[in-house]
């Protein structure tokens, strides 16, 4: 059985526990920044599979008989014939529905403006090597811990960046020392955060954001 320690009690607890059985917390399994991003991944592809499944689902034609007429049926206007570069459907994208398309081109879009606001650069100056220090501070951290290079860097979490860090790791840091790493990630963006969680392994667990800009 899969598990990993419950995120309230730490005792062993299974993937699809929906409570921890030792102390009876909620949601006790808590999921690595990888996890999130590939379940988001996953839940689009569906919800994209089912959309474009059920514009062209035919109830009762067999396949012969739609080959058969197929030269008889008009063809649904599209927005354009010419897919846009970052689709992978597939279907051909002229053979998607005009309504079809426009879901499509209007769920990009949001996807795109999310990324554009959690990689805006920051305008302000700040002291170089404060900023410094809170980078060194971050890969020192890593390295201590053992956890994979990935954490070594602000990573996109929703409209964010943020890095995450061992939540024992950032508890025994001093006030300035958190001051520097927040001073890092302000020079970097202007949407940022900072996340805490245990370790896993060579992962870092996402239990939760703990500083948000």
């Amino acid at each position: 059985m899969d598990t990993r320690p419950c995120k309230h009690c730490e005792n062993p607890v299974a993937r699809s526990a929906k409570r921890c059985p030792s102390c009876g917390g909620k949601d006790p399994y808590p999921l690595k920044p990888q996890e999130i991003m590939l379940g988001c991944g996953v839940i689009i592809a569906i919800v994209v599979a089912v959309m474009i499944s059920n514009q062209y689902k035919k109830s009762t034609d067999s396949r012969n008989d739609r080959i058969q007429h197929s030269s008889s049926v008009p063809q649904q206007k599209s927005v354009t014939n010419d897919a846009p570069s970052w689709y992978q459907g597939s279907k051909p994208w002229g053979e998607i529905s005009e309504e079809g398309q426009r879901e499509l081109l209007e769920f990009r879009s949001k996807f795109e403006a999310d990324q554009s606001r959690a990689s805006e650069p920051s305008i302000s100056g700040y002291d170089p090597a404060i900023v410094r220090a809170g980078e060194d501070l971050i890969a020192s951290i890593c390295d201590d811990y053992g956890v994979d290079e990935f954490y070594k860097k602000p990573a996109v979490f929703g409209s964010r960046m943020v890095v995450w860090l061992p939540e024992t790791a950032w508890n025994k840091l001093s006030d300035s020392e958190k001051e520097s790493i927040a001073v890092y990630l302000s020079s970097r963006f202007t949407n940022w955060g900072i996340g805490v969680g245990r370790v896993s392994g060579k992962d870092v667990l996402a239990d939760r954001l703990i500083r948000k800009h």
